[in-house]
């Protein structure tokens, strides 16, 4: 043991979740969820950049899911290229234009993972909650009897500071962290703490129904999932909804991403755009903008 231990950051695994329960809206983990194969099981992962409200109670309601530019392989899991990703800014952007802040992550999982979250999806997670407000939550979804079953939690404040000082390193897919530096574990240093000590369980996991309201998610391809969505397919979109008035068929967040990516508005004609979504009425000026959009 290492005489300036007392001086190292100390794991506690004491703290409980700050948020009493997450709520998931069912179409927008539908779209997202990917496909079963013939065994049950995902045909693939991903990981998505959940965006909703926090309510009065600090619990949090999910609404949408960016799916950022991802890789995912059996050996090392999910790796995200946010350096690469020219849509993440506008996933923020748009977000804020219809007042929904970002609230976490989202991953798949496999039925029968021996492990809540593995140290990989700490990581990741730890990296992506340092720069987002908080309160940031993680939500686990496993294929069940072909259904899906969602699990909640949230990094500990301790695991965000960490990452934030440049203490983890690239980790496995396993249940051991790898640090950069030593932290006091049981008065003891340690270079690859077991990763409970940097999530707790949140125990109510819900879904809602935005019917009345009105979902984000009206069908509208999903970027990054194959590539950037095509003009056309924007142009086929609106096309297939012309009885839907305009600002109920741009009530999707993928539709105003593609939108903010054409590069005709700027960020601040975004936010107004997504304002006047909310409300149900767009400024004609906007509204003839859009329709050339559909043009190509």
């Amino acid at each position: 043991q290492s005489t300036w231990a007392a001086e190292l950051p100390v794991l506690q695994n004491r703290e409980e979740a700050s948020v009493p329960q997450i709520l998931l809206d069912r179409v927008a983990l539908q779209q997202f969820a990917p496909g079963l194969n013939s065994a049950g099981a995902f045909v693939t992962h991903r990981c998505g950049l959940l965006f909703g409200r926090v309510g009065d109670d600090a619990g949090v309601s999910v609404e949408f899911v960016y799916e950022p530019l991802q890789q995912y392989t059996a050996a090392g899991g999910i790796e995200l290229n946010t350096a690469g990703d020219r849509f993440w800014a506008g996933a923020l952007t748009v977000a804020a234009a219809l007042n929904r802040v970002p609230l976490g992550l989202i991953f798949t999982r496999d039925a029968g993972a021996e492990i809540a979250l593995n140290a990989r999806e700490i990581v990741l997670a730890a990296s992506v909650a340092s720069k987002m407000p908080t309160p940031f939550v993680l939500v686990g979804l496993t294929p069940r009897g072909g259904r899906y079953e969602a699990l909640g939690y949230q990094l500990t404040k301790q695991a965000v500071e960490l990452s934030k000082k440049g203490f983890f390193a690239p980790s496995t897919a396993g249940a051991k962290m790898t640090l950069r530096r030593p932290v006091s574990l049981n008065h003891h240093e340690t270079l690859d703490p077991e990763v409970n000590y940097f999530f707790v369980r949140v125990d109510r996991v819900g879904a809602i129904d935005a019917r009345a309201e009105g979902h984000f998610c009206q069908g509208f391809p999903v970027q990054n999932r194959d590539g950037d969505v095509s003009p056309g397919a924007f142009a086929a979109y609106m096309a297939a909804h012309t009885d839907v008035p305009l600002p109920r068929r741009l009530r999707d967040f993928n539709a105003l991403l593609h939108i903010w990516g054409r590069g005709t508005f700027e960020d601040g004609d975004i936010m107004r755009i997504g304002a006047d979504v909310l409300r149900g009425a767009l400024a004609e000026g906007d509204a003839e903008i859009i329709g050339f959009l559909q043009l190509g």
